[in-house]
């Protein structure tokens, strides 16, 4: 291998372990806590992989009140051409109604209570589907590196 391809791998090496920013860094909708937001991790996908990225194989099944999802990340290295895969995996709770106040104090009958689909949220779903794809393709790209 000639000396600029060595070069060039160890600068793009660099570049994905480098620090992120805090651009794409936003707060939750219960403003608990902060998340990179997907739209920030598949612009920063196409900069680095100027767009030859794609995911394949989504999966998903329940776990009791989770949604469980896998899907694989496949880029096309810049300076080589190999395509890379990772895997990514995620689990995102399915939201319910709020517990009676007569359950509350009785752990065993309150998550009882919320493995019951009767008590899902209407369109809970709606929300944690996109949410899962997403958690799994920000697993997926973490194993590329830092950035």
């Amino acid at each position: 291998m000639d000396t600029n391809k060595i070069d060039a791998l160890q600068k793009f090496n660099q570049r994905l372990n480098s620090q992120p920013s805090d651009e794409g860094v936003e707060s939750t909708p219960d403003g608990k806590a902060r998340t990179l937001v997907i739209s920030h991790i598949e612009m920063t996908l196409d900069e680095l992989f100027f767009g030859q990225w794609s995911t394949e194989n989504f999966n998903w099944n329940t776990i009791a009140n989770e949604v469980q999802g896998c899907l694989e990340l496949v880029v096309v290295h810049p300076i080589t051409g190999e395509r890379i895969k990772r895997l990514g995996c995620a689990s995102v709770i399915i939201m319910v109604d709020r517990v009676p106040e007569s359950l509350k104090n009785d752990p065993q009958a309150r998550n009882q209570w919320a493995l019951s689909p009767s008590n899902k949220k209407p369109n809970a779903l709606d929300l944690a589907f996109p949410k899962l794809k997403a958690e799994c393709l920000k697993n997926a790209a973490q194993s590329l590196g830092k950035i």
